[in-house]
């Protein structure tokens, strides 16, 4: 057991004494507090994983959905689906810090150095998950065209996006854990001035990606869920009758979809307005102030796990009542099946269509197997 009493880590005035949070617990005002609040956090982040894998389980073994999109001409290699890739994200987001916290309680940390680089492994995993899941959208997209002469019909080249997403994918490990090293090493000589000024650059880094990244995932989600509308809509207008597994399978994926993109959106948003006050106003003003500390705590520690547990626990609730409709369904006769009898017995009658020759949709079928289902 270690305690980081550096300045970096931890500063007195009128022998009051407050801690950085993201690396020391110990021996300041708040400790209690900080930590009864991160000893409650480690259960809820197990579960959270344990619901993650739940739904990642029913997705691959029960509905035999492979992790991957198919493989066509217009995609990459980066091509896994959606929803897995934001379980995944959630699993190893979850255990990195489930880790990280356990090392804080025990005082685990040898150093500065290593504490820093424990606080920024879960944000490099979850900022190198977050850009492969923007990618998969994009091969997501069905290749269409909507009537408001939105042409979606060509997607970028797939050997660029996999190199665009494989950058972006590693960025988060070459450029912020080099500046968390630094900023440890140099904290760990108490210099505290100049590991000050590499800790803003980290977090002004982690910032400005946040911005970017927010613009890029609304732009394409924006581009994904027009062209799921579109379909909906328009199977809505062909369809004579007021049901259809292509048309339930299409809102349902949207609905299973829409609720953790929007907690993506709100996670990486909290984040990236605190990232960029932090990158400013850090340790004068914030963190060793209690106040300004407690709102910061709850932020860091206390947000992201509110938003993955409540995004689980809506695709876990989605599933069991998508499972019970589908056993009170099995039970009852097939309307479909009743339908095409008195098709064929009636097939003299040039008023009587039969149910499968629908007008098909202008899409590819093949590129609109609906990935987020």
């Amino acid at each position: 057991m270690v305690r980081l009493n550096q300045s970096f880590a931890r500063t007195c005035k009128e022998d009051m004494c407050f801690c950085d949070f993201r690396i020391n617990i110990y021996d300041c005002q708040n400790e209690k507090l900080f930590y009864i609040s991160i000893s409650t956090l480690i259960p809820i982040y197990i579960i959270i994983s344990t619901l993650a894998l739940t739904n990642l389980y029913y997705l691959t073994k029960v509905k035999r959905q492979d992790f991957f999109l198919p493989k066509l001409r217009e995609r990459g290699l980066l091509r896994p689906r959606p929803l897995h890739t934001f379980h995944v994200l959630v699993i190893l987001n979850t255990l990195s810090q489930t880790i990280h916290n356990s090392l804080l309680l025990s005082e685990s940390y040898a150093n500065i150095t290593l504490a820093e680089l424990g606080h920024s492994f879960p944000y490099a995993l979850l900022g190198s998950f977050a850009a492969i899941l923007a990618i998969s959208f994009v091969y997501s997209t069905p290749s269409i065209e909507i009537e408001d002469n939105i042409d979606l019909n060509s997607l970028p080249n797939k050997k660029l996006l996999d190199v665009i997403g494989f950058t972006l994918a590693v960025q988060p490990f070459w450029t912020w854990f080099p500046l968390s090293i630094l900023t440890g090493i140099h904290a760990d000589l108490d210099d505290t001035t100049f590991a000050s000024k590499l800790f803003t650059a980290q977090y002004s880094a982690w910032a400005i990606w946040c911005c970017l990244y927010l613009f890029s995932l609304c732009f394409i989600w924006r581009r994904l869920d027009s062209v799921i509308k579109y379909q909906i809509k328009e199977l809505k207008n062909r369809l004579r009758n007021g049901s259809d597994n292509e048309l339930e399978r299409l809102e349902r994926g949207r609905r299973n979809i829409c609720f953790p993109m929007s907690c993506i959106i709100s996670g990486i948003m909290i984040q990236g307005v605190t990232f960029g006050f932090i990158s400013f106003y850090y340790r004068e003003t914030i963190i060793f102030k209690f106040k300004f500390g407690i709102i910061y705590f709850i932020v860091w520690y206390c947000a992201y796990p509110i938003i993955d547990l409540l995004a689980e626990c809506v695709l876990l609730y989605n599933t069991i009542s998508l499972h019970k409709n589908y056993m009170c369904q099995s039970t009852l006769p097939s309307h479909r099946s009743a339908e095409s009898d008195l098709t064929i017995k009636d097939s003299n009658n040039d008023n009587v269509t039969s149910l499968d020759q629908r007008p098909s949709l202008h899409l590819d079928r093949q590129k609109s197997d609906m990935p987020l289902v």
